[in-house]
């Protein structure tokens, strides 16, 4: 729990320290915990710590024991001859000292039980969150403030992936956004599929015969390896205007057994994907444009829902109909998704790339007026923090992922808030 130590440090959480003994004993004063250090050496530099008359400015080493610092190899590192000052829990043995035999102060650090006791259910907690059962004492304030900075580190992160799929596609927005879209298509069973997909077709050419539904279904499935062996009349005509396409843009297509269908629905077969994805690229024509100048959620989602083909409407895969599939159209659900993992990002990302002064804001808005997500993971926060929108969703998502499921609950605007209250 040394890393705990740390944070206590840092955060002014202890609730004693003295140096000293008996009639010598003195409480330091601390100006300045210093700065965190993440790799090897002492554990922060450039401390300002005040005792008595004496201002001691320098590198702070904090253990549980005294004696730690000889387990831990210090004596023998010179790293650590420039420390001012040893902080621990308990002081067993005067062993710490430098090189030259020099004896280093020692400060102990008293930690409330209450903290300890905070901590250890935080992060040995069986279900996640640890805090679950204390969130409902924050307040609005502190609940939503955190809340607002965790959006941004989401966005954060999946703009990055954005900015490295642009990248790669020579820095072409309408292809980033092709590839994006089809990705995310695969709603987590087929994603790195249909990515492939994408990418072994490019947008140029889906662009070239956009106009006509039929051609681009061709290439959609034709490229998925989806046509080799034709069920039925429809799959035959896309079958042959596969076949004249491929030679014009001397297309190689996929193995068709890299699109999973095992336990999936008929209604979200990757057949059923594919067909709503072309009838998006086929009315958009101005694919990019779409995703990131629409004003609202509400707008775009109205451009995603796009005509599928009548075929879709009675067919989970070529030759197998269904009379009780839900309409050929996605799922509000469905388009709430793409709005969230393909639209928010890029806008976020563009937005960004432009030096737009409010991106963050705009996108955040954008994302206020989607409905929020309801999985596991947001669920996980109880009924204390209900979402009202994406943007909240998000917010919990990254939360569960980046904080809770790493039991990072110290660096944690929550986590702390907790702590200090034991701390009190």
């Amino acid at each position: 729990m040394e890393r705990f130590l740390q944070y206590v440090w840092l955060h002014r959480l202890y609730s004693s320290l003295s140096y000293g003994a008996g009639s010598s004993f003195i409480e330091p004063e601390v100006i300045d915990p210093g700065m965190l250090n993440r790799d090897s050496g002492p554990d922060f530099f450039n401390a300002k710590v005040r005792v008595g008359n004496l201002l001691w400015a320098g590198n702070v080493e904090i253990h549980r024991r005294s004696s730690d610092w000889l387990r831990h190899g210090h004596h023998l590192d010179p790293a650590y001859d420039n420390v001012v000052l040893h902080v621990v829990e308990t002081d067993d043995c005067p062993i710490p000292h430098r090189l030259s035999g020099e004896h280093i102060p020692v400060c102990t650090m008293q930690v409330d039980s209450r903290v300890w006791e905070s901590a250890h259910f935080m992060l040995q907690a069986p279900t996640l969150p640890g805090c679950s059962e204390r969130l409902h004492e924050l307040s609005p304030l502190e609940a939503h403030a955190w809340m607002d900075a965790l959006v941004v580190e989401r966005l954060e992160r999946k703009a990055a992936e954005v900015d490295r799929l642009y990248t790669s596609t020579a820095m072409d927005w309408n292809a980033t956004a092709y590839i994006l879209l089809a990705r995310h298509f695969g709603f987590g069973l087929n994603n790195d599929a249909l990515e492939r997909l994408a990418r072994s077709l490019p947008y140029a050419f889906i662009a070239k015969h956009r106009s006509q539904l039929l051609q681009v279904e061709a290439l959609l499935f034709g490229q998925a390896g989806l046509l080799a062996a034709p069920e039925d009349e429809y799959a035959q005509r896309l079958a042959a205007e596969y076949a004249f396409l491929r030679h014009k843009f001397d297309l190689q297509p996929l193995d068709a057994f890299l699109f999973r269908l095992h336990r999936t629905r008929p209604a979200a077969f990757i057949h059923r994907r594919l067909g709503q994805l072309a009838a998006i690229l086929h009315r958009c024509e101005f694919l990019f444009s779409s995703l990131v100048e629409t004003s609202t959620a509400a707008e775009l989602a109205e451009k995603l829902r796009a005509d599928v083909s009548p075929y879709w409407a009675a067919h989970y895969r070529f030759g197998k109909s269904a009379a009780n599939l839900s309409a050929a159209a996605l799922a509000a659900s469905s388009l709430d998704a793409l709005l969230i993992n393909v639209a928010a990002p890029l806008r976020y990302a563009y937005l960004r790339q432009q030096e737009t002064e409010d991106y963050r804001e705009r996108t955040i808005d954008f994302l206020r007026g989607i409905k929020p997500e309801n999985n596991r993971l947001v669920r996980a926060f109880g009924e204390s923090l209900r979402p009202t929108d994406a943007s909240e969703s998000q917010a919990l998502i990254q939360l569960y992922r980046e904080y809770c499921e790493r039991r990072k609950c110290f660096f944690c605007r929550w986590g702390y808030h907790f702590l200090s209250l034991s701390a009190r």
